[in-house]
């Protein structure tokens, strides 16, 4: 199986407020490793509605401090609420523009309190439902985002998204406040490219919010990631030399006809998100086969100072799973899709060799 362990060469170590590293960090080949094996605890939804639950199509699952599981469903639009052992608890919101209904909800995040706040692409608008599961309030984001994560802290959510505006894109990770929207903060780094309708494309990376409210945000192409503190200071970057992950902009082809902008995918590797484990960010990137890479970062050094070390780097083959402390140790949420592409929701223990 060979080791799983190697150094990177670079290390980048900061203060918060110190001035930023760049550093770059050698190729480090992901080691292949053995299937992880899981046991299913429980599965809903999919092609025969298992559970009594029908899913339209998937695009965000999150779990709140209770326990309850979060499922957005973009196509039905709506948000179905499961409890810990997958039975439905409620489903909120409904198709329409009024208070509490969603065009095309995307993304979910729950706060300490039970909150859940709701990320509608097409609106650009934020809904929060309270821990009663009732609508609270919305509000429109400013300028208007096309997100790819949100992360709920204490006061506000992080949004890792690009303006959708026709004045130009400006930023990718935006602070707004949690109960009126208000903007707090907007920094970092665009994806150089071609053209603004590749930007645009493209859209923002995956990120993660740490214990200490410092933001590592990764771009989809090239893989760079980078750390920002809680006011929008850049404290280290790192750019990753890899074989597997394309510029992001080789994944669209572009082309005008009548004066329209046409957009073809390509199958690449693609980054498929980003999560903290203690002070250790996991990255996942999703190859063209399925089988998915995993980089782990340390981010602190002996001294608890802001730090960026690739320390080991994984493939194989399995499920994408999200790990769910909420619901217990070793458990994993996983999205399933049937044969015929009806999609469903298991949870998942890792079995102990």
């Amino acid at each position: 199986m060979g080791c799983l362990f190697a150094a990177a060469l670079a290390t980048p170590t900061t203060d918060l407020g110190a001035q930023a590293w760049t550093a770059r960090v050698p190729d480090m080949v992901p080691v292949e490793i053995q299937h992880t094996v899981y046991d299913t605890l429980w599965m809903v939804g999919g092609s025969d509605d298992r559970g009594g639950i029908s899913f339209g199509g998937i695009a965000d699952v999150a779990v709140d401090p209770s326990g309850r599981i979060w499922v957005v469903d973009f196509r039905r639009r709506q948000v179905h609420v499961l409890d810990k052992v997958g039975r439905a608890v409620a489903v909120v919101g409904r198709s329409g523009d009024g208070p509490g209904e969603f065009r095309l909800p995307f993304q979910v995040a729950v706060a300490k309190d039970g909150s859940a706040y709701v990320f509608d692409q097409y609106q650009a608008r934020i809904t929060q439902f309270g821990p009663d599961l009732k609508f609270r309030r919305s509000f429109l984001l400013q300028p208007m985002l096309a997100a790819r994560d949100m992360v709920a802290l204490d006061s506000s959510l992080v949004i890792s998204g690009i303006d959708r505006n026709l004045g130009g894109i400006t930023s990718t990770i935006h602070e707004v406040h949690r109960i009126d929207g208000r903007p707090l903060h907007r920094y970092g780094k665009l994806l150089p490219a071609r053209s603004p309708d590749i930007a645009r494309e493209v859209g923002a990376g995956p990120m993660a919010v740490g214990k200490d409210g410092v933001v590592w945000y990764i771009a989809p192409g090239p893989y760079r990631v980078s750390a920002y503190s809680p006011a929008g200071e850049l404290l280290v970057e790192m750019e990753r030399e890899n074989r597997f992950l394309p510029p992001a902009e080789d994944t669209f082809v572009m082309s005008t006809n009548e004066g329209q902008v046409r957009v073809r995918v390509v199958p690449q590797a693609a980054m498929s998100g980003a999560r903290m484990e203690g002070d250790t960010l996991l990255v996942s990137v999703i190859l063209p086969d399925r089988r998915v890479i995993t980089d782990a970062f340390v981010t602190r050094d002996g001294v608890g100072r802001v730090s960026l070390e690739l320390i080991r780097s994984t493939v194989q083959r399995g499920p994408l799973v999200f790990a769910a402390p909420e619901l217990g140790p070793e458990l994993f949420l996983t999205i399933t899709e049937d044969e015929d592409r009806a999609q469903g929701i298991a949870l998942l223990r890792r079995r102990q060799r």
